[in-house]
């Protein structure tokens, strides 16, 4: 009795049929449940010819707004404090200088 290895693409297609299982065992089955009813219910509205796509478009496009411009306004915020501290840096770098001037015992 000879046994067979399976080939390449048998064994991929068996990995992506089992990758494919646990995946669906890891998603909870109320979270299928809903895909399944907006799916049906994107059906039923493309059959009945009501065009949802402009609104939905839209809202996306200014959720997308907000979110590009809170994370504009944090850059900002993190420009003018970086600013600051380079600010402060240099002072306190022009400080020291002087007090190294100022005691030449504390130099090295």
């Amino acid at each position: 009795m000879t046994h067979k290895k399976p080939t390449d693409q048998a064994h991929q297609q068996s990995s992506g049929l089992d990758i494919h299982k646990r995946s669906m065992d890891a998603v909870p089955r109320w979270a299928l449940a809903i895909c399944a009813v907006l799916l049906v219910l994107s059906f039923a509205i493309r059959q009945i010819g009501l065009d949802i796509t402009t609104p939905l478009n839209k809202i996306m496009a200014a959720y997308a707004a907000r979110i590009e411009n809170r994370s504009l306004a944090e850059h900002k915020k993190l420009s003018r404090e970086t600013h600051h501290l380079e600010d402060k840096i240099n002072r306190l770098e022009i400080r020291v200088t002087r007090l190294e001037h100022q005691h030449p015992v504390m130099v090295k």
